[in-house]
């Protein structure tokens, strides 16, 4: 389904190579968590940290404030959880460009602060790995 209301993807993957990089992985780490759902209120916390807005353009496409702003993925294991289940994490954080690179915005970090403010720590844990979280009906899911 179609909608024009929603901004063109800058980085799509066409669903066959999605498909092969999944299975590669979900293959070769089979004991290692396949996906993580990412609560979007994370992704909205990492964004008003970035100082960002998400609006509509006249023509009814949205857009953020900062064409240039990026957010950063981490992968962590707790090894409290790996006794229970599957320990991985996918630690999510806002960036801010910074001369040639982007800067994590995390407490403790090296970013223009007049760019950014933290809020708590400035990290986003995404704790619903994949078996626990999975949609088996997906294509990018692999037994």
């Amino acid at each position: 389904m179609k909608d024009s209301a929603l901004t063109p993807p800058q980085n799509p993957v066409d669903i066959d190579d999605a498909i092969a990089w999944t299975k590669k992985w979900q293959r070769e780490n089979s004991d290692h968590a396949k996906a993580f759902l990412i609560p979007i209120q994370d992704l909205l916390g990492c964004m008003t940290e970035m100082g960002l807005t998400i609006t509509k353009d006249a023509s009814g496409k949205y857009v953020s404030s900062d064409p240039d702003a990026d957010l950063r993925a981490y992968i962590g294991i707790d090894e409290k959880q790996l006794t229970t289940g599957f320990g991985e994490k996918l630690v999510i954080v806002g960036t801010v460009k910074n001369g040639t690179i982007h800067s994590d915005i995390v407490k403790g970090g090296d970013y223009p602060t007049e760019k950014a403010t933290i809020i708590g720590s400035g990290a986003f844990d995404i704790t619903k790995p994949c078996p626990n979280n999975c949609d088996e009906l997906s294509p990018l899911f692999h037994k």
